[in-house]
Order: C-alpha cells, then sequence, then structure tokens
C-alpha cells in the first residue's frame, strides 16, 4: 500500500496552508485578546475563503462543494487547526453533512446557500437527562408490527440554517473562549 500524498492531495496542503497562515494567522491576536471574532472581519475571511475554494469543501462537487476524499479532507483539516478554532471554523465553513438529505425545495433553501456561504447552519440536540452531551444521550428502537419507533425520552432535535445577512438580536461578533486552539502544540 502506497501511503504517499497524491499530487492533488499536495497541492491542497499548500492552499490550505498559504491561505491560514496569510489570511487567518494574523487575525489571531485580536481574537484572542478581545475574544471576539467581529462580524466584518468574519464576512471578509469567509469571502476570501470562498474565492479560494476553501469554503465548503468537505461536500461533493454536484452541489457546489471541493469534493474531497476523506484522506484529502483530514489533510485540510490539518493545515485549517493551525490556528484558533473560531478563525478557521468560523470562516472556512464545512457545512454538515445531514444538509445533504435535504431533497426538492429543501436543497434549494438549505444545502445550496449553505455551501455557498449564504446561510449558516447549526445543529443543535437536547436531552432532559444529557443536555447537550451527545454521548450520554440514550434511545433504543423498538420493532413494532412492522415499523420502527424511536424510544428517546425528551429528545429533541433541530438542524436550522440561517442567512448570513439576517439581523440578529445576538451582538455583533462572534465570542470565543480564551486560549482555544484546535491543536495543543503549533507547527512552524
Amino acid at each position: 500500500m502506497d501511503f504517499a500524498q497524491t499530487e492533488e492531495q499536495q497541492l491542497i496542503i499548500q492552499a490550505t496552508r498559504e491561505f491560514v497562515r496569510n489570511e487567518l494567522v494574523p487575525h489571531e491576536r485580536e481574537v484572542e485578546d478581545t475574544g471576539v471574532l467581529r462580524h466584518e472581519l468574519w464576512q471578509e475571511l469567509r469571502a476570501k475563503a470562498i474565492d479560494a475554494g476553501l469554503y465548503a469543501a468537505n461536500m461533493p462537487v454536484e452541489v457546489g462543494g471541493a469534493g474531497l476524499d476523506n484522506v484529502s479532507w483530514m489533510l485540510y483539516e490539518k493545515e485549517l487547526g493551525y490556528t484558533s478554532y473560531i478563525l478557521h471554523y468560523g470562516c472556512v465553513g464545512r457545512p454538515s453533512n445531514i444538509l445533504l438529505a435535504c431533497a426538492g425545495e429543501q436543497r434549494e433553501r438549505y444545502l445550496l446557500p449553505a455551501v455557498r456561504g449564504k446561510r449558516i447552519e447549526c445543529l443543535a440536540m437536547s436531552e432532559t437527562h444529557a443536555g447537550s452531551d451527545l454521548r450520554g444521550m440514550k434511545t433504543s428502537a423498538v420493532l413494532r408490527t412492522g415499523t420502527t419507533s424511536s424510544t428517546a425520552p425528551s429528545t429533541s432535535s433541530a438542524t436550522r440554517t440561517t442567512p448570513t445577512s439576517r439581523s440578529c438580536s445576538r451582538p455583533r461578533g462572534r465570542r470565543v473562549r480564551r486560549g482555544a486552539r484546535a491543536g495543543s502544540s503549533r507547527r512552524s
């Protein structure tokens, strides 16, 4: 088995690394010092990520993503992890794969705008005894007269996309936890 990176993977690594170093890292100090990713900066960096072809790289080409295979995607994520989480995750969007289940009108309303960076999706789950601890949630399925039903008590979940231009009652800018970094050490 050959574990050498393909030429395409090397190009993905190089492009992502250059974007992170040139566009994201210069803003780390501001974000770390203030604890906020300014809305204007977020919009600017998101637009640059879209222009660079890095936005929604996890999505298939058929819906406007880069269509990266799993290994290429992990190499891309590794490079993004060089900078603080809010900068790489907040500005270089990777819509949740659950949006690929959208059909008909849902594709136009949720999936495609999320891939284009026009909507931001979010996934929320809650259970009485687990809160938002997804691994702590308990559920089971019971086959009854030829149908399957879930028996998860008091569980609710929702996936929602929000237009990026909608005004919100929350303060402009995204709060970040100080010192939050995707990796425990930095590469040079």
